[in-house]
């Protein structure tokens, strides 16, 4: 009960839900997240800080920078549900990921 607890937590905030969007899409640093969302820095991390924390995605650290995923295997039926069936066909879901698309997916990569 604890660990749904958690999950429901790290999911009931939107800029929280934008960025698992984004993260179910492909891998994104925090300045992909940033610019796609919107989001000052430090938001932007914290609110990763919050869905690393619950299980929900995962980090990789390449030279200077951490890239964020999905943890597709770690998420529950019922995220999976929630984002394949609602979020993804909402109207904010569809405006990020367009703009993701429009990034390239270098990011702000320059090793």
């Amino acid at each position: 009960m604890n660990e749904t607890l958690t999950i429901l937590r790290a999911l009931a905030d939107e800029n929280r839900l934008r960025i698992l969007s984004l993260l179910l899409e492909r891998e994104l640093c925090v300045c992909d997240l940033t610019a796609v969302l919107g989001l000052k820095q430090a938001n932007a991390s914290r609110h990763l800080g919050v869905l690393k924390s619950a299980g929900l995605i995962r980090e990789r650290q390449a030279a200077q920078w951490k890239y964020h995923s999905a943890d597709r295997a770690a998420l529950p039926a019922f995220v999976r549900s929630l984002f394949l069936d609602r979020l993804r066909s909402s109207d904010q879901c569809r405006a990020d990921l367009a703009r993701l698309k429009k990034r390239p997916a270098e990011g702000c990569r320059t090793d």
